[in-house]
């Protein structure tokens, strides 16, 4: 119902600044920003995160470019006019869903993954925690991450049915 209402009454009125704050993502694009070292950090995020990137540059005709550390990557012009076009595509419906998706994993590639069911929920979660999972395997669990995982994850299991119904 909160999608629902979203994709009706606020993304017709505010579409450009959703737009561009989904844009906006690319600066600080998760998927791109990569480990130095530990080396077992280093391949982990090579396995998890490399297959997303290159379906993304599949789907949707981007290069991003990656770094390391935690410095702001810049985009090619063309990667973020290219995602511009897609997402000006998009309904109201997939944005509402899109924006809600991107804002939970701290990732655009990871929503749009989610948003064109190339991955699942659980899925799209192990790819955006994937460093604070390795914190957590070396250093301990913490009840207060697991708790924020456990509603990230809610919110990306909605997005993940609001996909799908939108689909069909």
């Amino acid at each position: 119902t909160q999608l629902a209402a979203t994709a009706l009454d606020v993304v017709p009125k505010d579409r450009a600044k959703i737009n561009d704050a989904l844009v906006a993502y690319t600066s600080s694009e998760l998927l791109c920003h990569r480990a130095e070292h530990p080396e077992d950090l280093v391949r982990q995020q090579h396995e998890v995160w490399q297959p997303i990137i290159d379906w993304c540059k599949g789907g949707f005709g981007v290069d991003f470019s990656l770094g390391g550390g935690v410095m702001p990557v810049r985009q090619q012009k063309e990667t973020i006019e290219t995602l511009k076009m897609a997402l000006k595509s998009f309904d109201d419906f997939l944005i509402a869903g899109l924006s809600l998706a991107v804002d939970s994993s701290g990732s655009l590639i990871l929503g749009l993954a989610l948003a064109e069911g190339h991955m699942k929920a659980e899925e799209v979660l192990k790819a955006a925690e994937l460093d604070v999972d390795y914190q957590a395997r070396t250093w301990g669990k913490d009840p207060v991450t697991q708790a924020r995982q456990d509603a990230v994850l809610a919110d990306l299991k909605a997005c993940e049915s609001w996909f799908s119904m939108l689909r069909n």
